[in-house]
C-alpha cells in the first residue's frame, strides 16, 4: 500500500523515496466513516490530508467548493473537481 501512495501520489512531485519514508514516519492514518466532518470552516488547522480512497466535498453558506484532483484516474489531459 505505501508503495503505490508514493508513486500514486508523491513520486511525480519529485519526492524521493528517502523522502517519502521521513513523511511516511510523521504521518497517521485515518479512517472516516461517508458523511463525516473532516474540518469545519474557522478550525485552526496544523495537518496536511491526503485523501488515498474515496472523495471529499467542502461546502460553504450552501455553495459547494470543487478542487483539482490527482488522484492517477485524473491525470494527463483532464482535471476533476473533487
Amino acid at each position: 500500500e505505501q508503495e503505490r501512495i508514493f508513486v500514486d501520489y508523491f513520486m511525480d512531485h519529485g519526492v524521493t523515496p528517502l523522502q517519502f519514508s521521513w513523511l511516511e514516519g510523521k504521518a497517521q492514518t485515518n479512517f472516516m466513516k461517508k458523511g463525516e466532518t473532516l474540518i469545519h470552516k474557522g478550525d485552526m488547522i496544523d495537518t496536511v490530508f491526503l485523501v488515498v480512497k474515496g472523495s471529499t466535498h467542502a461546502h460553504i453558506l450552501g455553495q459547494r467548493l470543487t478542487a483539482v484532483s490527482s488522484s492517477p484516474a485524473t491525470r494527463g489531459d483532464q482535471l476533476e473537481g473533487g
